[in-house]
């Protein structure tokens, strides 16, 4: 009997120990490891629910839904059994929905969450989670109003915050959305796709320094993600910061598959610093590789033209003109050049047409003044 109790005594520290371990690499991102160590503890000690609760969130953590929901029931049934446990039951319940709601188990989901609030677990994480339940069932008002009571308990909640701020920009309150991201920023710094989606909305608010910031907060987070470093680098020229967008962009350009909108801006960027020859080379790689790509026309015209090359920049401005016929500053650009080619006829006939499209009446009157002195010239 003692030999039996000294093994259970041993067993019971080592498991402990495995715990404290799990725990450790669990809270360092290792959670692989962290389910390796755990899933030792809790088959040493299998009575023991704290072991299978923080396996579940492994799991969990590991997108490993199943598995988790099976290790919190188990440690939920554990809870009841003790006074001590019986308080922590609706956390548990919290992870548990959220487990469910990850297998499409939606009543199950909405059961724990409803008994997790019975259970006095009216916290921010809780009222989340119901906001998700809500969205599961597709009622979008129901989800808000829960995210924006999670808010009002926590306001830097960063799921709360950042579940909000999708739904926002939906309805078109980007400014609204755009705190909401702030604050999930604020709470997970380290966060990639939040520091992403603020810079996106930024961007498209035009403020390009709160854009910059958060790119650039991305892209330090994860510097091969191709995404991050296009639109740090979009955005370092539309701030015309000129050689810094090069340097992001040429890596995506040069690939035996480049992005197509890299290279446009990357052409941008050398066109800005003077650099047109690399300019118009890719450009033209661009035209010939996707011939429809919005504005590569035009600016492969600007540049050839720029360079001198009269003859190439009346193709591309016809190219151009051959998608979107009322593109008013190529119909102005190709005259300026048929006009420079001494073709007097086709460059008033290239005005006239352009005379004719809507525009403000400063421009009309250009336009009229300038069919006027080519025809005097003539």
């Amino acid at each position: 009997m003692w030999a039996a109790f000294v093994l259970t005594l041993a067993l019971l520290e080592s498991a402990s120990a495995l715990y404290t371990r799990g725990i450790e690499l669990y809270n360092q991102g290792e959670i692989e490891a962290a389910v390796e160590a755990l899933s030792k503890a809790a088959a040493l000690a299998s009575n023991v629910p704290d072991y299978r609760y923080h396996l579940g969130l492994a799991y969990l953590k590991l997108g490993r839904a199943r598995e988790a929901s099976r290790e919190l029931e188990a440690a939920l049934g554990m809870m009841g059994v003790s006074r001590e446990t019986r308080t922590q039951e609706p956390k548990v319940l919290v992870q548990l929905a959220i487990a469910y709601l990850r297998l499409s188990n939606v009543p199950t989901a909405r059961k724990r969450i409803e008994l997790a609030l019975k259970r006095s677990e009216d916290t921010a994480d809780a009222h989340y989670v119901l906001g998700l339940v809500e969205s599961a069932e597709g009622n979008e008002a129901g989800a808000i109003e829960q995210f924006r009571v999670a808010i009002e308990k926590d306001r830097d909640h960063p799921d709360a915050n950042l579940a909000l701020a999708k739904r926002l920009e939906a309805e078109g309150l980007t400014e609204e959305a755009r705190e909401s991201l702030r604050h999930a920023f604020h709470a997970r710094p380290s966060n990639f796709e939040i520091a992403m989606a603020l810079g996106d909305l930024a961007f498209r608010a035009n403020d390009l320094l709160e854009a910059e910031e958060a790119f650039a907060a991305a892209h330090a987070l994860s510097p091969t993600d191709d995404r991050a470093a296009f639109n740090l680098g979009t955005v370092l020229l539309a701030r015309g910061q000129y050689a810094d967008a090069i340097d992001l962009l040429r890596p995506l350009s040069e690939r035996e598959d480049p992005e197509d909108a890299a290279v446009f801006n990357l052409a941008e960027a050398y066109r800005a610093t003077g650099a047109l020859e690399p300019a118009r080379d890719l450009l033209r790689s661009l035209v010939e590789r996707h011939p429809s790509f919005r504005g590569a026309s035009f600016a492969l015209g600007v540049t050839l033209d720029a360079l001198g090359d009269l003859k190439g920049a009346e193709a591309a401005y016809r190219l151009a003109l051959d998608q979107r016929r009322d593109d008013l500053a190529a119909l102005l650009n190709l005259a300026s050049v048929l006009e420079r080619l001494n073709r007097i006829d086709e460059a008033r006939a290239v005005l006239e047409e352009a005379k004719a499209l809507p525009m403000e009446e400063e421009k009309a009157r250009a336009i009229r003044e300038a069919i006027r002195a080519l025809a005097s010239g003539r």
